[in-house]
């Protein structure tokens, strides 16, 4: 890879340890500049942010402690693991930047009780290869991404499901019943979507490409040219 950049114009200017730096004096059709159009809330926000490039982490895990103003600037809110003060607010805010236009993904890894928008957690414990089904409103969702496979633990696959959305686009089948994964309800007449199954840590910390690809589809909603997959970007074969 190295050679291949040295041959269309790139020239090292530091080496940090094993690292090199590289640099191309004119601007190249191999760089993409991103900037930072969704914003995640909560405990795992850096661990999203690291995924996915055009995700910026915020500082704070309670969704209350953002001033309305701040997050209008971001076309996508992903909840991670989030925490807030007063729930009412929480949902009010949530609510207003819907109307807004802008996509809002509630992860529930690290949800209980009564959810916001009076979504449900469900704990459930999948087998390792969960059988995931995608329904007639989930055309979005590719086909390779939904097949995801065995989780990298390889016994369980554990998370939260949910009741109390209206339209389910990912379930799975545990025991002849089926579980929502992925979904939405309507607050306002606008689509919030509700993501179970801890999905972004399988893909964070286990690796799982298949997940990410579900996660990363919801994020399309918001900036679907900052998409990875199926990878927009231009490759070097070799």
């Amino acid at each position: 890879l190295v050679t291949y950049l040295e041959s269309v114009g790139f020239h090292s200017v530091q080496l940090l340890g094993s690292r090199e730096i590289l640099k191309l004096d004119s601007p190249s059709s191999l760089v993409l500049v991103q900037d930072r159009s969704i914003i995640a809330i909560g405990r795992g926000a850096k661990g999203a942010s690291m995924l996915f490039p055009w995700v910026s982490a915020g500082i704070s895990q309670y969704i209350d402690n953002y001033d309305m103003q701040f997050l209008s600037q971001f076309q996508g809110i992903l909840l991670y693991d989030y925490r807030y003060h007063s729930r009412a607010k929480a949902e009010t805010m949530l609510s207003d930047l819907a109307d807004q236009g802008k996509t809002v993904i509630n992860d529930l890894i690290g949800q209980s009780g009564t959810g916001l928008f009076n979504v449900y957690p469900i704990p459930t414990t999948l087998d390792s290869t969960p059988a995931f089904q995608k329904s007639a409103e989930a055309e979005m969702f590719q086909d390779s991404a939904v097949n995801i496979g065995a989780s990298e633990e390889g016994t369980t696959w554990m998370g939260n499901s949910f009741s109390g959305t209206d339209v389910t686009l990912i379930s799975t089948r545990v025991q002849d019943r089926d579980y929502p994964v992925i979904g939405y309800k309507l607050v306002g007449g606008n689509k919030v979507y509700f993501s179970g199954f801890s999905l972004l840590n399988h893909a964070i910390d286990g690796n799982n490409a298949g997940a990410g690809r579900l996660v990363e589809t919801l994020l399309d909603q918001a900036e679907p040219n900052k998409s990875i997959a199926p990878a927009p970007f231009p490759t070097i074969n070799e």
